[in-house]
């Protein structure tokens, strides 16, 4: 048995360590034949990158790269065109193959929620705003009592941030689905005591703070595992491109949400009815935490925390066999109690 020939095409007797390396090959899946034998030098002038018909060429040689279109591909139709510029457009690069399965299922099922929580938060500001124009006196005083009030209420949902950074920075990774549905939960508070407000101008200060206050919990919360959720997606080191297509996402759900959101309130102001925006609201708000939950459910994490690990030792005692990810997808914590 011979080992791999080095780049001068010598030859050396496989020893052990060899063949370990050819028995870790064969356990990952690799092919041993797969490493070519060096039979002579062979010199690297460009690095070619190829995105549909568009060809960049990178030489290696210090020379500008060069960017021209492949003719030899073929043209395809104009609804094909079309339909992979929408691809390019909005799904990262190399898709499918860059990210995780579950990316394209997550994004779909993430718009409806982006939607209406946006139509959820334009209800809220609306009675934010309308407690502030309440504000008896003349014009240039009740301006000034706003800013004051506004201020006041940004401040106080700082501490919240502040809060969340400071003690709870290592709890994320553990398990980024749950402490995203607390954010839901936490934004769910502050946006039910913003539109108090509207019928209690009087403890605009107390109530929009308070608000405010776990509205930025929820952010604190959100934003940590929102990251780990981008970084769970790129399988490519892409986690650039995952993120600016994120951002195309969530544009179009919030344009639409807020087009949704002018249609709500010319409808309530319409109907007189001032109070119509609290059901209005709280119907939004609940399909928007429904809808996260069922986004959140189609990730599919691979790495073992707590709670899969529970699942795994729970079924290693009783003799099953061990689950997977997706079977640990929805597990609860009644392993973790199982085991003390």
């Amino acid at each position: 048995m011979r080992a791999f020939s080095d780049r001068a095409g010598q030859h050396r007797s496989a020893g052990p360590k060899s063949q370990d390396v050819r028995h870790v090959l064969k356990r990952a899946g690799a092919a041993a034949t797969a490493v070519p034998r060096a039979t002579k030098q062979q010199r690297v002038e460009h690095v070619v990158e190829r995105n549909g018909r568009r060809v960049q060429r990178y030489p290696l040689d210090g020379s500008p790269p060069a960017l021209y279109e492949d003719d030899s591909l073929p043209q395809g139709s104009a609804l094909e065109q079309g339909r992979e510029a929408l691809k390019g457009f909005a799904l990262p690069r190399g898709w499918p193959s860059s990210v995780t399965p579950d990316y394209l299922s997550y994004q779909v099922r993430a718009v409806p929620s982006h939607i209406t929580g946006w139509i959820s938060v334009s209800l809220a500001t609306s009675s934010l705003l309308r407690a502030l124009g309440a504000s008896p006196g003349p014009a240039g005083t009740a301006a000034s009592a706003a800013a004051i009030k506004w201020i006041t209420k940004d401040g106080i949902g700082a501490a919240g941030r502040l809060l969340v950074g400071g003690r709870l920075g290592g709890v994320f990774d553990e398990d980024p689905r749950r402490w995203r549905l607390m954010a839901e939960i936490f934004t769910t508070i502050g946006l039910s005591l913003e539109i108090a407000t509207a019928f209690n101008p009087g403890a605009f200060v107390v109530l929009a703070g308070s608000g405010n206050f776990f509205k930025a919990v929820g952010k604190g919360l959100g934003r940590p595992c929102f990251r780990i959720i981008q970084t769970h997606f790129a399988l490519q080191n892409n986690v650039g491109d995952i993120s600016a297509k994120e951002e195309v996402w969530e544009v179009a759900a919030q344009l639409t949400g807020l087009a949704s959101s002018v249609a709500i309130l010319r409808a309530i102001e319409a109907s007189h009815v001032p109070i119509a925006v609290l059901p209005a609201w709280g119907a939004a708000q609940s399909a928007h935490v429904i809808l996260r939950y069922f986004s959140l459910r189609t990730l599919q994490f691979s790495f073992l925390n707590q709670k899969r690990a529970c699942a795994a030792v729970h079924a290693h005692i009783r003799g099953q066999r061990l689950p997977g990810v997706q079977a640990t997808r929805t597990c609860c914590w009644r392993c973790c109690r199982l085991l003390g």
